[in-house]
């Protein structure tokens, strides 16, 4: 198969000829040369920010840079806003670690029908920017569809309603879990990445939260029926004053 051809932009800083560079009087002579040591008032180290998660839905917001950037031996492509959700709730199919109780490189989530198709169309919209920006890209116009949708790596399974994703080395969290437990998770996603002959947008699990309660304790599930999206966990008392609920009965 034929490789995708990727297009940056290099920028070069010129010094005009004869513009002296200023050199700090205590600076090495040469290369070799080592400067004489300095006191340095050391700054007291700020705190680590927080990420702000977001919901899962800000997924179908993200859009992706007009061109590629060289990211070490792959280039990428940015998501804006870049990506720090909370899953809805998931089944988690593969174990988080090995026999030898290293991390596994990948976990494989199973979403409920309702939320694989939004991690689908996010994918999709990636697949189908890559169409639309073949010129700034990969730089070329002409390349076939045909080989973009072949090049296109999918993380997601609409049949098994499946979702694999990256485990970070850092992961936190309730990580001492079983496969077939449902979790809640944050998962993260910067960019897309474009080797040679292939791309996609694998996103990283960060954190594990464990799901207390069994879904078979519910009446009904307000995250598989639509209809019921309202609905959350402020128990039945909560509604009966409500209009809504009022109305109904």
């Amino acid at each position: 198969m034929a490789d995708l051809t990727l297009n940056t932009a290099t920028t070069t800083q010129v010094v005009p000829d004869g513009q002296d560079v200023p050199v700090e009087s205590d600076a090495p002579e040469s290369p070799g040369a080592v400067a004489e040591d300095v006191m340095v008032d050391e700054e007291p180290s700020q705190p680590a920010k927080r990420k702000r998660v977001s919901k899962y839905t800000a997924i179908s917001k993200a859009t992706f840079a007009d061109h590629l950037e060289l990211d070490g031996d792959v280039y990428v492509a940015n998501i804006s806003p870049p990506l720090n959700i909370i899953s809805p709730t998931v089944t988690l199919v593969t174990s988080l670690v090995d026999d030898e109780g290293e991390w596994e490189q990948y976990a494989t989530l199973k979403l409920k029908k309702t939320h694989v198709k939004l991690f689908k169309e996010f994918e999709e919209s990636l697949l189908e920017t890559a169409k639309s920006k073949k010129l700034e890209w990969f730089g070329s116009a002409g390349i076939p569809d045909a080989l973009i949708e072949s090049s296109f790596k999918s993380f997601i399974d609409l049949d098994s309603r499946t979702l694999v994703v990256k485990i970070d080395d850092g992961i936190g969290g309730k990580t001492d879990i079983a496969v077939g437990t449902k979790i809640k998770a944050v998962l993260t996603i910067n960019y897309a990445i474009f080797t040679r002959t292939q791309f996609g947008a694998p996103f990283t699990l960060e954190l594990v939260k464990s799901i207390e309660k069994s879904e078979h304790e519910y009446l009904f599930d307000p995250e598989e029926d639509e209809s019921h999206a309202a609905i959350t966990d402020a128990g039945l008392l909560g509604y009966l004053g409500t209009e809504r609920v009022a109305d109904q009965l």
